[in-house]
């Protein structure tokens, strides 16, 4: 059981619903990936939480995607009936989880040597993401895209826009 207290959690849950920063719905779905506690008050692995958007925020420059903020609302018990959601708490987007989450734990972990950041390593690293990522077999392109990236220059581009589809599991930080 993970429990949720005053001070910010941060946990995964999957969308049940789809949202886009472009046009976004009043509500939101999610499911539990894990049981919780929110002042002792048990939410078990599974359970649908119908929760109300109360921000959105658009994309901003220095490349801070757009995000979102919600509140629960009701939820769904086992025997398929909505239910007021009895505990006051906040959640707020951070990023869609995917299969790529492992690949940029690696990544991170490979701009690191023995548990500290080497400067100028991650423009190294960038550079072989990108030739990994080139399209077409354009590898040298891909390789300066990768640096350009890396560096504080590419910090002036504007964040994306966010959609997020069914089944696609989110990372959201929980605050009472």
């Amino acid at each position: 059981m993970v429990p949720v207290s005053a001070s910010a959690k941060i946990m995964i849950v999957e969308s049940v619903s789809e949202f886009s920063t472009t046009n976004p719905p009043k509500t939101i779905q999610v499911q539990l990936r894990k049981e919780i506690e929110v002042d002792n008050f048990e939410l078990y692995q599974g359970t649908v939480i119908n929760c109300e958007i109360t921000e959105v925020k658009a994309p901003k420059r220095l490349k801070r995607d757009a995000t979102f903020s919600f509140v629960p609302v009701s939820y769904i018990n086992d025997q398929n009936e909505t239910v007021h959601f009895p505990v006051s708490v906040k959640a707020k987007y951070i990023k869609t989880i995917d299969k790529k989450t492992a690949e940029s734990a690696a990544i991170t972990a490979a701009k690191t040597v023995s548990n500290k950041i080497v400067p100028g390593l991650g423009l190294g690293v960038g550079a072989i993401e990108g030739a990994i990522d080139a399209e077409n077999g354009q590898k040298i392109k891909g390789a300066a895209t990768g640096v350009y990236e890396s560096t504080p220059f590419s910090w002036v581009e504007k964040g994306k826009e966010l959609t997020i589809e069914r089944g696609d599991g989110l990372l959201i930080r929980v605050t009472r």
